[in-house]
């Protein structure tokens, strides 16, 4: 396998001629503009600061006083 490129090996192409026809210096950008800062929007009051819900403490007790009274009579009726 041959290293040289296909151009020179196919049409016999001088390749420092070809290179020094065929580049140019890159063409230096224009700057681009600059960016104008975006105005603030309006500032929403702040609102209260909501307070915390109490926290509940679980106690132990005993279950009367926990369920209410069962009245047997209108349980067997319905």
């Amino acid at each position: 396998m041959d290293h040289t490129p296909a151009i020179v090996r196919l049409r016999g192409v001088n390749l420092n001629d070809w290179y020094a026809a065929n580049t140019r210096e890159a063409q230096a950008e224009k700057p681009k503009r600059p960016r104008k800062p975006r105005k603030p929007k309006a500032v929403a009051p702040a609102p209260e600061p909501i307070a915390p819900a109490p926290t509940r403490v679980l106690r132990p007790g005993p279950l009367d006083q926990l369920l209410g009274p069962v009245d047997l009579e209108v349980d067997m009726a319905g």
